[in-house]
């Protein structure tokens, strides 16, 4: 059936180039709700309390030497990294103290810590240490806790001193942005590095006991078939421990610097397509496990590998884990907070992020946060749970813990997955099990897409009345 598959003409059908991936549901877009400095403060009293694994904390760090003009993160270039770093960490340290400090002598109990941006590795070793320390005076981690950090492959910032500052602060993986070792993309997406480099910093973080993850993009600018082949080849060398790949979402009206990468520059839906196809076939002939659609796991010893093969992982912000949450809490510049059910963001101006902070205000974005109703939180399991982990809907799990009737709640969109099914993407849909094909692993997001009723135009609050209604007696 998959060789049979017209993706030009699916693509264009479904509108396939335009959608993004499901980080959360809703997805930010569609996030209107103020959350109150009082809200959010009472919200973090709350958090990891009924987390068995603890909390996640994620912490922003923006600064990069130069922006990678693909990027869709919130970054900012600095010419003096370090610099900007010490004040931004000095701010960092305050909003630690007021969104913790209201447990009152109870330290926070994580599981997980992970440094993102921008290019976190560029902190000093000394900036590291102290943002650990006030990290530490807040938070009791759990036995396992995973604390992990991104890396830019650059043999000039990734120094023994600041590998061994992370490791004796307790930070047990390293991530590098790879994304690709094609010198034609590399120089579009205006980035540099090369294997030998990067196999240079990987011996070198496993020698001091890190774990290796590396990240990939695939339908990037003048990526083809035969560079990215050479690509992942070069990666499946490196033998990271997880690779976690992202389709490219060229957006240059709300993506700025997207807009010195060309239009036609660009692989179309159907070039990006066969580019995921390589990619999984290459890694799952290596030995690689698939965890959700597009993440792979060497082997199966993984802790990641094993939820995955048990069907036990969760998708959040940060991509696939084996443990499921109910509080992640943000800090930094433009990071997201999810705590019983309520998303919310900082504010993504580093100045007004700033400002906020030394004032003493908790610097929640005005009007960027969420409550999940009961409809949100029904389909956010369909879409983040279901479908981007397990590739499956089984619809007797669904009614068992949303204590609805599946194939009536959701009538229309059975009746859309019923023209997937003919297409070839998926299968069971009058059945108990929805399962996603083979074939429709590259559109899964579209398939997403038919329970995501802000996508379609569909104010979540009208389903309230029906919710209701179609509860089994």
């Amino acid at each position: 059936m998959q060789e049979l598959i017209d993706y030009e003409r699916l693509g264009k059908k479904y509108d396939a180039g335009r959608i993004g991936g499901y980080l959360s549901y809703p997805v930010i877009n569609f996030w209107r709700e103020s959350i109150s400095d009082g809200e959010v403060l009472s919200l973090c009293q709350t958090a990891g309390a009924s987390d068995p694994d603890g909390a996640y904390l994620y912490f922003h760090f923006p600064y990069c030497r130069a922006i990678c003009t693909y990027c869709a993160c919130y970054a900012t270039a600095a010419a003096r990294p370090d610099v900007k770093n010490e004040d931004y960490t000095s701010t960092l340290l305050h909003e630690i103290e007021r969104k913790l400090e209201p447990f009152s002598g109870r330290r926070l109990r994580a599981g997980q810590l992970h440094w993102g941006g921008g290019t976190p590795s560029l902190l000093t070793a000394g900036q590291i240490r102290k943002v650990c320390e006030k990290i530490d005076a807040y938070v009791v981690w759990s036995n396992d806790a995973v604390r992990s950090i991104e890396m830019y492959p650059d043999e000039t910032s990734v120094t023994d001193e600041k590998l061994r500052c992370l490791k004796d602060n307790g930070f047990t993986q390293i991530s590098f942005g790879i994304e690709s070792f094609d010198p034609n993309v590399l120089k579009a997406i205006n980035r540099g590095q090369d294997p030998a480099a990067a196999l240079r910093l990987f011996e070198k973080a496993r020698k001091f006991g890190f774990g290796v993850h590396c990240d990939l993009v695939y339908g990037l600018p003048f990526q083809d078939l035969n560079g990215f082949s050479e690509t992942i080849d070069a990666v499946i060398k490196l033998e990271p421990d997880r690779l976690a790949t992202f389709a490219f979402l060229y957006t240059p009206r709300t993506v700025k610097h997207q807009r010195a990468i060309k239009k036609e520059w660009v692989p179309d839906s159907v070039e990006r397509i066969r580019l995921y196809q390589l990619l999984e076939g290459k890694m799952l002939s290596t030995g690689y496990t698939r965890v959700g659609v597009d993440h792979f796991v060497k082997g199966t010893d993984d802790p990641l590998a094993r939820a995955a093969l048990a069907g036990d992982i969760v998708h959040h912000f940060q991509g696939y884990e084996p443990a499921s949450r109910k509080s992640f809490l943000g800090f930094g510049s433009s990071a997201i907070s999810y705590i019983d059910d309520c998303y919310f963001q900082n504010l993504t101006n580093i100045g007004d992020y700033t400002r906020a902070v030394l004032e003493g205000r908790v610097p929640t974005s005005v009007r960027v946060g969420h409550r999940l109703s009961y409809d949100d939180k029904l389909r956010a399991n369909i879409i983040l749970q279901a479908l981007m982990c397990r590739l499956q809907i089984n619809k007797d799990a669904v009614e068992k813990s949303f204590s609805i009737r599946f194939d009536e709640y959701f009538r229309d969109e059975i009746e859309q997955l019923k023209d997937m099914e003919l297409e070839g993407l998926v299968q069971g849909v009058a059945g108990r099990t929805i399962n996603v094909t083979a074939a429709g692993r590259p559109l899964l997001r579209v398939i997403c897409r038919v329970f995501d009723r802000y996508a379609r135009g569909l104010n979540s609050s009208a389903t309230v009345k029906r919710e209701w209604e179609l509860r089994p007696s």
